[in-house]
């Protein structure tokens, strides 16, 4: 049992519930034509827009950077370790 509406419901009649609104809203947007579609759209690409995307080739570049800073990281910890022990003795 779940809650919808304010109403508690089992999940067939809450599939059915939002098949029903879904197929209403459906309607409403075919009623609406281009005017939704254009408004989707132009929606949809201002949210991209505001993304900011990278191709897989400047992914694994940006990878293969980042692994090798860490394993330079890891190099200096290493040497600092070293360093340390070296002036403890």
């Amino acid at each position: 049992m779940t809650h919808y509406g304010g109403k508690q419901v089992d999940k067939d009649s809450l599939v059915n519930l939002l098949q029903e609104n879904i197929e209403e809203k459906l309607k409403d947007a075919k009623a609406m034509g281009g005017d939704l579609k254009n408004l989707i759209r132009s929606t949809t690409i201002n949210t991209l827009e505001n993304f900011d995307f990278v191709t897989k080739e400047e992914f694994e570049t940006q990878k293969t950077i980042l692994e090798r800073a860490e394993a330079k990281v890891k190099q200096l910890e290493q040497k600092i370790t070293e360093l340390q022990n070296n002036y403890k003795s």
